[in-house]
């Protein structure tokens, strides 16, 4: 009986053990390291499931179009890929709503138009880690918490999580994590070393600003329904649809509890799509 295989791409910490998992910065030794804009590390016509979740939208347009077709390649012929990534159309009908309420004298919704505001565009602007947006959850007052929570999940959470960590002293763990990049930020330093001497302070900028718009955590793209169905169909694949979170054309792929756990979204902001190749 043949074994299935289950690929899953710029997985960061949420991985399973039944896939291969893979990541451009992998958290442990159990993820194998890919980029993704490159050809991809394995064979054709030999898996039986993709599975990326919020990485297409930080690749320009036509990096994302040599991602989908390379996991055309790979996927058997009957096999499903399932993207993940923010929902544009969601976010609209959001914004709109909002946009309305606020206008109508409601006060709640003149926080909720601002946080969604920034979920437009903060994250494909901003220049330094965690933009505005992140400001905006340090700062958010308790009768929006919910919302945020709301358009925002697990990612939310666990910030949330470890800055209380963080208020009690519980530091370490990000020491050890830090101490891993020591060579990188000296590299950076030399460079902004240079840049000083021959462009000034605005030169100083503009190198710490690239190399940040470089690390992969800025929105290249932005989808909705439509758009992603058609980069789908033009990579090669048939029938797009889409799915909720508990939804899939693979059997058994919510007990994976890659995008809910327990019944409980882990990002709600999402548009959840398969196609099959």
């Amino acid at each position: 009986m043949r074994h299935e295989l289950l690929v899953n791409f710029g997985c960061g910490a949420v991985s399973h053990c039944s896939w291969i998992n893979y990541d451009l910065h992998p958290v442990n030794p159990s993820i194998r390291r890919v980029d993704v804009r490159r050809c991809l590390p394995v064979a054709a016509d030999s898996v039986d499931m993709c599975y990326s979740s919020h990485l297409l939208e930080h690749l320009s347009p036509p990096e994302a179009d040599y991602f989908l077709r390379e996991q055309r390649r790979i996927l058997r012929q009957g096999g499903v890929i399932r993207v993940a990534v923010p929902d544009l159309g969601k976010l609209c009908e959001t914004f709109v709503s909002c946009k309305d309420r606020a206008l109508a004298g409601d006060e709640q919704s003149k926080f909720q138009l601002e946080y969604t505001y920034l979920e437009m565009f903060d994250q494909a602007v901003r220049t330094a880690p965690g933009g505005d947006l992140y400001n905006c959850w340090l700062e958010c007052p308790a009768e929006h918490r919910r919302f945020v929570e709301s358009r925002a999940g697990d990612e939310y959470r666990l910030t949330m999580s470890q800055l209380a960590e963080a208020r009690h002293g519980l530091r370490r763990k990000w020491w050890l994590i830090s101490t891993g990049r020591v060579w990188r930020s000296l590299r950076e330093r030399a460079v902004e070393f240079v840049a000083r001497l021959l462009l000034g302070r605005s030169g100083v900028d503009a190198v710490r600003e690239g190399l940040f718009r470089q690390r992969g955590e800025i929105h290249r793209a932005m989808y909705d329904e439509c758009l992603l169905a058609r980069r789908l169909l033009e990579a090669g694949f048939r029938d797009p649809l889409r799915m909720t979170a508990t939804q899939s054309l693979m059997p058994g792929f919510q007990g994976y509890e890659l995008d809910a756990v327990n019944g409980r979204v882990r990002k709600p902001d999402s548009l959840f799509m398969e196609a099959v190749a």
